[in-house]
């Protein structure tokens, strides 16, 4: 894969994507759930984009939003999605380096991934969050926040 390809990804990424880590209120306790999400309309540039996933071998889900009731007169709008902490760890160790605008959700993203995948499991694979994971969820969530305004 060219330097080029991977400055488009996190490109795309920076204008047109979201880093976040979702926060749902289990029984067990809070998950979390790191993901990324990017949605377009210009369907070249998705093809170019799915492209460039199946030539990295990078999983990752596809969602066709052809006529929500919300939508009104819009074009149809795909959602392609990166869920799961190994597979998104795999596109952020490879995108981190070139994202602009998202580069602190991108690496505080990763910094989480990392420990979870690193750490050891109890209660029967389950891992409790340390304090560290939780304001590294919390920093991204703020970093979200502000990009808003």
């Amino acid at each position: 894969m060219k330097q080029e390809d991977l400055a488009w990804f996190a490109g795309f990424i920076d204008g047109e994507g979201t880093i976040s880590i979702n926060q749902h209120d289990k029984k067990r306790g809070p998950f979390l759930q790191p993901r990324m999400t990017v949605s377009n309309t210009h369907i070249p540039t998705l093809r170019h984009f799915e492209k460039l996933l199946e030539e990295l071998n990078l999983a990752f889900y596809v969602d066709w939003k052809t006529n929500p009731s919300n939508f009104g007169e819009r074009k149809p709008l795909w959602r392609i999605s990166f869920v799961g902490f190994k597979r998104l760890f795999q596109v952020l160790k490879l995108i981190v380096p070139y994202l602009v605008t998202k580069k602190g959700q991108g690496e505080l993203t990763f910094q989480f991934l990392q420990s979870r995948l690193n750490g050891a499991t109890d209660n029967g694979g389950y891992k409790s969050y340390t304090g560290e994971e939780i304001k590294l969820a919390q920093q991204v969530r703020e970093l979200n926040k502000k990009s808003h305004h």
